[in-house]
């Protein structure tokens, strides 16, 4: 018969084991910890970083700036890469993507306008100057390109010219793309840095293989929303496949030091 002795002896032992095996565990897992906090750039200008839970946000002060409508650079969320390093990725998918599948394209045949042409409006919440050009295509080919200093209160639309002027014919036009821009482009930091996305192309909507959107048959009034394009798409810093370096109370990322404060 077992004494009671050996059975609480081997009550311990696989206590003990259980013990060991989860340290090892949590070792195995590059030795991960508790970076939470709030860690300023030692350059004074660089902004700061917040980490809290397995999110990673970056900001960099604006100071009310009329040029930079938040503080909030990037969101992202971060893994251990290994004991020293994590991997920094978008919190949110693709920001292209978001803004395309937020367009909404209307498409008619107005008497007001001639047959020869095709008046293109844009309405895009972005309250900042942009500049759209418009690319008429016949499947693969360019036919023409045409620009747009695009305003939302004073100028949102511009008419492809007919065949007089440009040596295409209306009835050539039979695809639509179009790429857009900010205005202007100014730095984030007083270094110069700019993080931000400088152009947007809506190449692909309704084809893999073919740029742009289709265009009915007789249509001349074509009206084009974007409500995902406001004013942060341009600015804002998307994060994809970075590393930050992570050693005692600092994090070293893009070529910067911050320092966690107390």
């Amino acid at each position: 018969m077992v004494s009671k002795n050996i059975i609480a002896y081997n009550k311990m032992k696989t206590l003990l084991l259980s013990i060991i095996y989860i340290c090892c565990f949590s070792i195995s897992l590059f030795g991960q910890r508790d970076i939470s906090g709030i860690y300023s750039a030692i350059d004074g200008y660089s902004g700061y970083i917040e980490i809290k839970d397995n999110q990673f946000k970056y900001y960099i002060w604006q100071g009310g700036s009329i040029v930079y409508s938040n503080d909030t650079l990037a969101i992202c969320t971060f893994k251990w890469a290994d004991k020293s390093f994590i991997e920094l990725n978008n919190s949110v998918e693709d920001p292209a993507w978001e803004v395309c599948r937020s367009i909404k394209i209307a498409q008619e045949s107005n008497p007001a306008y001639g047959s020869d042409s095709i008046k293109i409006e844009f309405i895009i919440p972005h309250t900042r100057g942009l500049k759209i050009t418009v690319k008429a295509c016949n499947k693969h080919t360019t036919l023409g390109r045409f620009t747009l200093d695009y305003s939302m209160k004073y100028s949102r639309g511009l008419t492809l010219p007919h065949n007089n002027i440009l040596v295409i014919a209306r009835d050539d036009i039979n695809r639509i793309s179009f790429s857009i821009k900010p205005e202007n482009i100014f730095p984030h930091t007083i270094d110069g840095a700019f993080f931000g996305i400088v152009d947007f192309y809506m190449d692909y909507i309704d084809s893999y293989t073919l740029p742009g959107f289709q265009l009915k048959e007789n249509v001349n009034d074509v009206l084009i929303e974007i409500p995902a394009l406001d004013n942060t798409f341009f600015e804002r810093y998307y994060v994809q496949g970075e590393y930050a370096r992570v050693y005692g109370n600092k994090i070293q990322w893009r070529g910067n030091v911050f320092v966690k404060e107390e």
